[in-house]
């Protein structure tokens, strides 16, 4: 289960086929880590999207691969978009752990 309460359900966790059985239990302890960090990233994709819209930004979200996102953004946006989207994604659901983004700009996504 993940931190929004998603599950996954496993049938083959009690196979008698060893291979199955096996995948079941890994996927079993590694669900409810990924599984909430896709969780945090899509609630952070759409606080992202409104405060660009909010603030008027030309910035466009392109694409989300694992924890990160890419955005296409003129060069003059660049500092804003940088600081609104560590804050936002940093602040995007309360938990006692902190979290710490990073981000870079460059030309192209081989570039950073």
């Amino acid at each position: 289960e993940t931190i929004f309460h998603r599950r996954r359900y496993l049938p083959d966790i009690n196979s008698r086929n060893f291979n199955l059985r096996s995948f079941a239990e890994r996927t079993a302890m590694n669900t409810p880590i990924q599984g909430s960090a896709a969780d945090i990233i899509k609630v952070a994709m759409i606080q992202v999207a409104k405060r660009l819209e909010k603030e008027n930004l030309e910035a466009k979200m392109l694409l989300q691969v694992h924890d990160e996102l890419v955005f296409e953004a003129p060069e003059a946006e660049l500092s804003a978009l940088k600081k609104l989207v560590e804050e936002t994604m940093e602040h995007a659901l309360d938990l006692a752990i902190p979290r710490s983004v990073e981000s870079d700009s460059g030309d192209t996504w081989y570039d950073l």
